[in-house]
């Protein structure tokens, strides 16, 4: 199948999802009866045509451009989001070509690409509800609770990391007795919403490529001893992995809302 796809794979299904979420966001507003193929130009693909075919029905075949506004594609989620950074939801050919796995970024199939693909959706989400934000916006509390969208990029980013720390056999980075829970919801002082993005990117590369390279994940290690963990527990890199996405998620929800009460925008609808 992927030789009939000329970016040379099959799409994922969370890969469709992030094509109809877009076109349900805000982002897509000026979008209305235009058809998105997501099918990694499979429906632009030339078939040569046969004997005898009428001329009107012979294609010309469609070469690659790299003319910086020619031949848009959607990208889902670009490796650590630039588009979340740089308000585009979409990027060229030319740059698509330069995204393909190296010998740094090796390809990830099967439940690693699954895991990672949707991890990378609610990073994504996250990223999205504070794009366009002032350092003011991102310290903000409009809400009733005491989070800001600034610390929820921090916890998430800081969580994310050491939970990656306890996976690559560094006990110690789950570890404390939670008295500096509150603080690591807020903004460090010094600290802007693009240096609090930058890390996150940082966290989130660190995180694929130990998907990427490990050689099992099912090796576990020892939970260090706290009220909040199981005595005895072990956890491997799958169980990891699933934590941070549910820990992602459960936050991108929370920044959600308090993006549309302080100034009405929206991540979806």
């Amino acid at each position: 199948m992927s030789r009939i796809h000329p970016v040379g794979r099959v799409g994922r299904a969370a890969e469709v999802a992030a094509a109809i979420a877009y076109l349900l966001s805000d982002a897509a507003a000026i979008i209305n009866g235009a058809v998105l193929p997501v099918d990694g130009g499979r429906a632009a693909r030339v078939r040569t045509p046969t004997n005898g075919e009428p001329h009107e029905n012979r294609q010309v075949p469609c070469k690659k451009r790299t003319v910086p506004d020619r031949y848009w594609t959607y990208r889902p989620w670009c490796r650590n989001a630039p588009f979340l950074y740089e308000r585009a939801t979409m990027t060229t050919s030319e740059e698509i070509a330069t995204d393909h796995p190296t010998a740094d970024h090796p390809t990830v199939t099967g439940e690693r690409a699954d895991l990672l693909d949707t991890l990378r959706k609610h990073r994504n989400f996250l990223r999205y509800t504070v794009r366009d934000l002032a350092d003011e916006q991102a310290a903000a509390r409009p809400t009733v609770s005491a989070l800001c969208l600034g610390g929820l990029i921090r916890h998430v980013a800081e969580t994310e990391a050491a939970w990656i720390g306890f996976a690559l056999e560094e006990p110690e980075s789950i570890s404390g007795d939670g008295s500096d829970w509150n603080e690591r919801f807020s903004i460090p002082p010094g600290a802007t919403l693009a240096s609090l993005l930058e890390q996150y990117a940082e966290v989130a590369s660190r995180t694929d490529e130990l998907v990427a390279s490990a050689s099992d994940l099912d090796v576990s290690h020892p939970l260090p001893a706290a009220p909040w963990f199981e005595p005895g527990a072990r956890w491997s890199l799958r169980r990891v992995l699933l934590h941070i996405i549910a820990e992602t998620a459960q936050h991108a929800g929370h920044a959600d809302i308090i993006r549309e009460t302080l100034d009405g925008a929206k991540s979806m609808g």
